[in-house]
């Protein structure tokens, strides 16, 4: 098993821009995400994200997460590429 903990940031305002080189405000959030990852038997993998949240944002990332997830997978050459099932 694995376990990471890190803190939360928002960015204010210029949250795009900073790619272009122009200024942001930046502040730290002190909430703490925890994530951790365990061996479980068979041939798929669990999303389970305990997050409080604002309403909906998780349906809407949800996606994004499963895409990154298989992604790491793919690289690693962990696993072949085929969809798993996520809670």
């Amino acid at each position: 098993m694995g376990r990471g903990t890190g803190f939360g940031k928002t960015i204010l305002i210029g949250d795009q821009f900073v790619l272009y080189g122009v200024p942001a405000i930046v502040a730290s959030l002190p909430y703490e995400t925890v994530a951790e990852v365990q061996r479980i038997d068979g041939d798929r993998w669990i999303l389970e994200d305990n997050r409080q949240e604002v309403p909906g944002y998780k349906a809407e990332k949800s996606k994004q997460q499963v895409k990154s997830i298989n992604r790491i997978l793919e690289v690693m050459k962990i696993y072949d590429g085929e969809s798993r099932n996520i809670n």
